[in-house]
């Protein structure tokens, strides 16, 4: 069993580090230690974090994990409607750009209910472009 332990830490080790490259190089994501106990953030220091809405309301936030997919709640996306991704939405006086929801899934046990499962996928019909202002 002491045997597994060290290649099974240096794998998950290494699947974690890779993980961090899916996006943008462009992304400019730190992948070392964050902290955000109230303090302001950097223009450009989340560039992953999202704005999920339909056509009326903000609904959620979601993260960006791919150049066309934003992981976000069930609950924000079940029997909402046309659904929108927000990006770079730092202030109200900034500019954001939105993109369409070509299509959105969760998890096929997702409970109201009981809040289990509680996760959906947002896919975008176009890649989002990082430049370094979304």
């Amino acid at each position: 069993m002491q045997t597994l332990f060290w290649p099974s830490l240096i794998i998950g080790f290494l699947i974690q580090r890779g993980s961090a490259r899916l996006l943008d190089d462009n992304c400019k994501t730190s992948t070392g230690m964050r902290i955000s106990n109230g303090e302001n953030a950097e223009l450009e220091a989340a560039a992953w974090m999202a704005g999920v809405s339909n056509e009326t309301h903000f609904l959620c936030g979601g993260t960006v994990i791919h150049k066309r997919f934003v992981l976000t709640a069930a609950h924000c996306i079940k029997d909402k409607g046309k659904l929108y991704v927000r990006l770079g939405a730092y202030n109200l006086a900034l500019h954001v750009v939105e993109y369409s929801v070509s299509y959105a899934v969760f998890h096929r046990e997702y409970s109201y209910e009981t809040g289990q499962n509680d996760i959906g996928l947002l896919q975008l019909p176009l890649d989002i472009v990082f430049t370094g202002k979304s």
